[in-house]
């Protein structure tokens, strides 16, 4: 009769850690890289339309007396993706809410399936949607459909100081 007991507790118990734990969040990856400098990042791997995988990463430099920048990296496959700089980035959220956002590799990029784009300016106004629409400038266009999940990840990571 103890040993009902006994699970029976324990098995309330673990219910009721479950019913209190609070909720799961993103992943956002901090890194200290100096003195009072840190880097916030968020990490993903998504499709394309044809089937590609890209590597998604936003992320968010902080250090004193400087105001953050965020920026977009988009990398794609190699000899199968070349971006077209210093083409801006289309981000459509709705019919009728677009954001061009600048090309930060303009002048000098790692590599012509890389790119990356500064979204300081307009990551706090993106929208809560099903998703949002990348239109990638590349030399044989792509988009990217980036979920609503992702985006307040991205959210989440514009609020860190």
């Amino acid at each position: 009769m103890k040993k009902h007991w006994f699970a029976l507790i324990l098995s309330s118990l673990l219910l009721l850690s479950f019913w209190i734990a609070p909720p799961a969040n993103a992943v956002i990856r901090i890194t200290q890289e100096g003195f009072q400098k840190t880097l916030y990042r968020s990490q993903q791997t998504i499709k394309d339309q044809q089937g590609y995988a890209w590597q998604v990463v936003l992320f968010k430099r902080t250090q004193p007396d400087k105001p953050a920048d965020m920026n977009l990296r988009l990398v794609g496959y190699p000899d199968v993706t070349q971006f077209l700089h210093p083409q801006p980035l289309k981000i459509v959220a709705t019919e009728d809410q677009e954001f061009l956002v600048p090309d930060r590799f303009a002048e000098k990029t790692p590599a012509s399936n890389v790119g990356q784009y500064d979204v300081t300016g307009i990551i706090k106004q993106l929208p809560a949607v099903n998703f949002l629409r990348l239109e990638l400038p590349l030399k044989d266009p792509h988009e990217l459909r980036i979920p609503y999940f992702v985006v307040k990840e991205w959210k989440n990571l514009a609020e860190k100081e």
